[in-house]
């Protein structure tokens, strides 16, 4: 059941009391009026009762035409006063001989009333018996009136026939009269009959005006009384507003602080309160916001537990960095349930350890392919309770990493740089013991030895441009230069080579552009060997390139190197000029073995070799590794597209000079 508000409440205590109030004033004043009422009904009944006697002497004492005209007056005023008359007179003389001889004194005991004359109302509604009861009362009483004064009243009921409506006020006056015509001495009395209900209609109808004063009073009452106290409940609903709005947050609200009394003072301690709570709440906002900011920044995942291992504060970067480990395990939470962490992450344990003993301790798990670095401590109140535990997650995995390839980068150079030592060492060894006395043993060892030393020394050359370009310590100056000039720079360095290991090298002879013939296709590729490699866009015509003609010639001299190493012989290595989104892109192109899918993303890491058991396989490893470099370096990107027994394509993008040859 809804509750009522104050207002209501006032409201009906006020009604309640202004109809307890008007009741009581109604009920004592109704009362009073009844029987005051009652009595001015006798007096008036009274006056007309010698008014109507005055009438009656008139009509014996004056001449018959008179006496007649007073008769009907006094037939009609029944009707006018509501009541009806019974006249009752006789001769005193003859009551005073049948009296004893006491001459004048009337007998108690003696019937008077030799004569009763009445006039009716109009609709009396009285049968014959009850005008005969009535007579018969009346006849009762004129001895009373006779003897005890000239005006008696007294109550008439017609018990006879039980109803509520058979009861009447009667008052009688007597009178004495001489008459002149023939000097006659009569005594009489008027009775005048009035219905008690005719006098309770009269209350009720007084009673009815009293109702409607009262209700109007009552209702002209109300209007000033709802006006006033919607004007004292009015602050108080503005406060409870106020203090509705703060529970919800809202502290821009305010009370009325010009009410009157205890409720402006009300009115003045909510609007204090709610701006104390304001600033208290800004200050707590601003602050978590500023402690959640922080751990949504930081790179590490951070989560916070209670002493029932409850969470209480979680990190985005802690969702960023284990989902993709959740969803692989298949342990990401149904939308709209959180994450378990203890669970999902094999933690329970450590956490319970933590809120038990209070000692921080550190761990490095693996998580799939991702390791991760973790830190757990323990929180503890002003009490030093223990109270919650705190952990934070910090992915170590690209470090591990570092520190494994630096490992094997350290074990890697150790290696090559032995193998040329071990090398050199053991064929100056017996040189020196003497053993080779061979002029034609100690030329060979001597040749040897110096490819031995060429090749450490291109390996120290290879680590250190390497190691040069990753530090990014020498800025590379760009220029613009033609594309078949660089082509043509490393077909000459490249083709004994190829022609060496039994190789074709192709290389296009870009010709300049002319307009002319821009219809005219040049076969300078064929589209069939190179559709494997999705390669388009051909270019048969010279363009400007925008790089470093040093670092670009020494890129393609890598690549045609390493195609080389990997083709049979018999087979073909070509280069291939394209046009890219905004760049031109160079490929080198060849038929050999190709490479495993799963080498692949390996091919440009440092001393990777694809196939180190192979013969022909001299490398060390860091060649591609190089290239990648000067391309990006350059501020371009290179790629492997390669399909196994049927070749392999590497492509790099470089920048397009700004005056083309030809278009």
């Amino acid at each position: 059941m809804k509750k009522l508000t104050i207002f209501q409440q006032v409201m009906i205590l006020i009604v309640v009391s202004l109809l307890l109030f008007s009741s009581l004033i109604f009920g004592f004043f109704s009362y009073a009026t009844r029987l005051q009422l009652q009595k001015n009904q006798v007096t008036a009944m009274f006056t007309t009762t010698n008014s109507i006697v005055k009438t009656v002497k008139s009509i014996f004492s004056l001449n018959n035409e008179a006496a007649r005209s007073q008769e009907n007056y006094l037939r009609s005023l029944p009707d006018v006063i509501a009541s009806d008359i019974f006249i009752v007179y006789f001769d005193p003389q003859r009551a005073a001989n049948i009296s004893s001889g006491k001459t004048g004194k009337i007998h108690p005991e003696i019937n008077y009333n030799d004569t009763i004359n009445y006039c009716l109302r109009e609709n009396h509604g009285y049968s014959e018996s009850e005008i005969s009861e009535i007579i018969w009362k009346i006849k009762t009483t004129v001895n009373n009136l006779l003897v005890n004064g000239s005006n008696y009243s007294f109550d008439i009921n017609l018990n006879s026939h039980n109803k509520s409506g058979n009861e009447y006020v009667c008052t009688a006056s007597s009178f004495n009269v001489n008459r002149r015509s023939d000097k006659t001495h009569l005594r009489g009395a008027v009775f005048l009959v009035k219905s008690k209900t005719l006098i309770r209609s009269n209350l009720l109808v007084l009673n009815l005006s009293l109702l409607i004063g009262v209700s109007l009073t009552l209702l002209l009452m109300i209007i000033p009384i709802l006006l006033l106290v919607t004007r004292l409940i009015k602050p108080l609903v503005k406060t409870r507003d106020v203090a509705l709005a703060m529970q919800k947050g809202d502290f821009t609200q305010r009370a009325d602080e010009n009410a009157p009394a205890e409720i402006g003072d009300l009115a003045k301690s909510v609007n204090k309160l709610s701006y104390n709570l304001n600033l208290t709440l800004s200050s707590l906002h601003f602050e978590k916001n500023r402690l959640q900011q922080l751990l949504n920044n930081l790179a590490e995942g951070v989560l916070a537990y209670d002493a029932s291992l409850l969470l209480t504060h979680q990190n985005q970067a802690m969702l960023t960095l284990f989902k993709p480990y959740l969803l692989e395990e298949h342990r990401w939470p149904d939308k709209g349930r959180a994450v378990n962490w203890p669970q999902a992450l094999s933690l329970e344990k450590e956490f319970k350890q933590a809120l038990l003993t209070g000692e921080a301790a550190s761990y490095k798990r693996s998580y799939g392919k991702m390791i991760v670095a973790i830190d757990i401590y323990a929180l503890s109140n002003e009490f030093n309770n223990i109270v919650g535990v705190l952990a934070s997650f910090r992915d170590i995995t690209e470090q591990e990493e570092r520190e494994q390839t630096q490992k094997d980068y350290v074990a890697n150079v150790s290696h090559e740089l032995r193998t040329p030592l071990t090398a050199i060492r053991a064929l100056i060894e017996p040189l020196c013991d003497g053993i080779v006395d061979n002029e034609e043993d100690k030329l060979r060892y001597y040749h040897i030895i110096l490819d031995e030393t060429m090749r450490l020394s291109r390996l120290i050359n290879q680590i250190l441009t390497l190691s040069r370009l990753q530090a990014k310590k020498e800025k590379i100056a760009l220029e613009d230069f033609s594309a078949a000039e660089l082509l043509l720079t490393v077909k000459s360095k490249m083709l004994q080579l190829a022609k060496e290991k039994d190789i074709e090298l192709q290389i296009p002879e870009l010709p300049d552009y002319q307009p002319e013939a821009a219809d005219k296709e040049q076969e300078l590729y064929n589209p069939d060997e190179l559709k494997d490699f999705d390669l388009h866009n051909y270019l048969n015509h010279d363009v400007l390139i925008q790089a470093n003609f040093d670092y670009l010639e020494q890129l393609l001299i890598i690549l045609l190197d390493n195609a080389m190493k990997h083709t049979p012989a018999g087979g073909k290595v070509q280069i291939v000029v394209s046009r890219g989104t905004g760049c031109i892109v160079i490929s080198v192109v060849d038929n050999g073995e190709g490479i495993a899918a799963d080498q692949q993303k390996y091919v440009f890491e440092r001393f990777y070799k694809i196939d180190s058991s192979r013969e022909q396989t001299r490398g060390n490893g860091l060649g591609l590794s190089i290239a990648k470099q000067i391309v990006e370096s350059l501020g371009g990107k290179i790629w492997l597209t390669s399909r196994l027994h049927r070749g392999s394509c590497f492509s790099f993008s470089v920048k397009e000079g700004a005056e083309e040859s030809a278009e």
